[in-house]
């Protein structure tokens, strides 16, 4: 809350009018608290993720939930958690400031383990200052304004800072492809197809000088019967066993026969 000595700035957005993500009531008690789990952006209320994406700031955050439903669609079986941060001091070091989060709640929020990605609307330098002296900063990724831009579309803005929904798809495939050299992906087919799509949003913005239809609607996510129905197609070009965590979400969704699973247990947080 602000206080006499606290200084806040304001920053506006380029993009036209954002979606009103929560109720006033759930805005509140999300500032609040100063970060928090979007369930509605996330696979499975965000349990168990395979990658958390961190989204600070009005128009970055869009960008984060937009990749986030591209990649639902991109990776069927991928697992993700979307987070919205309002408060940065809760990333700070534990004890290094009144409202960093202990050791303990920060992993609640972020995994103790999972490749993360920060989409940040300042400078990358002031954020990894901040996160500095957190436990395994290796799996911390960020993304962020990079002083580049001109009269242009607000997608190009974002495209030409390296934070747009495509790099931020492209940060969260690289990451996972470091963290699960054996998962028998083909990252490198991802990251292509992100490649080809970037590439295609581009043409259309230096062609038509605007951006794409429907680049600021409301992202829309497959439902979990789709997804699954993806998943178990693409399954039969990847020929690979699965690690646990999406062995147990296959078969919860009916695609995997329980004796086939021997007993294994999802991953924990």
């Amino acid at each position: 809350m602000p206080t006499p000595s606290s200084r806040h700035s304001h920053i506006g957005s380029k993009a036209p009018t954002l979606p009103c993500w929560l109720s006033p009531d759930e805005a509140h008690d999300h500032c609040c608290a100063g970060a928090g789990i979007f369930k509605f952006a996330s696979t499975f209320g965000g349990l168990d993720p395979d990658i958390v994406l961190v989204g600070i700031g009005a128009d970055l955050t869009f960008e984060v939930i937009a990749a986030s439903a591209y990649l639902q669609a991109l990776i069927p079986m991928l697992s993700v958690r979307v987070v919205n941060v309002t408060d940065l001091m809760i990333l700070a070091r534990e004890s290094t400031h009144p409202h960093a989060l202990d050791d303990e709640v920060f992993n609640t929020l972020f995994t103790s383990s999972r490749p993360i990605h920060f989409n940040y609307h300042g400078y990358a330098h002031e954020l990894q200052g901040l996160l500095f002296g957190r436990a395994r900063l290796n799996r911390m990724t960020v993304s962020s304004y990079e002083e580049e831009g001109t009269t242009t579309t607000p997608l190009d803005m974002v495209i030409r800072n390296r934070c747009s929904r495509y790099h931020v798809a492209e940060a969260a495939v690289k990451a996972l492809a470091k963290a699960n050299p054996d998962a028998g992906l083909d990252w490198q087919k991802f990251l292509a197809k992100i490649g080809k799509d970037l590439a295609r949003v581009q043409k259309w913005i230096w062609r038509e000088g605007t951006d794409p239809p429907g680049t600021w609607d409301v992202p829309v996510f497959p439902t979990k019967a789709e997804r699954h129905k993806e998943a178990e197609q693409q399954l039969r070009y990847e020929d690979t066993l699965l690690p646990k965590l999406w062995r147990r979400q296959k078969q919860e969704a009916g695609l995997l026969a329980k004796d086939e699973t021997n007993g294994e247990r999802g991953i924990d947080v």
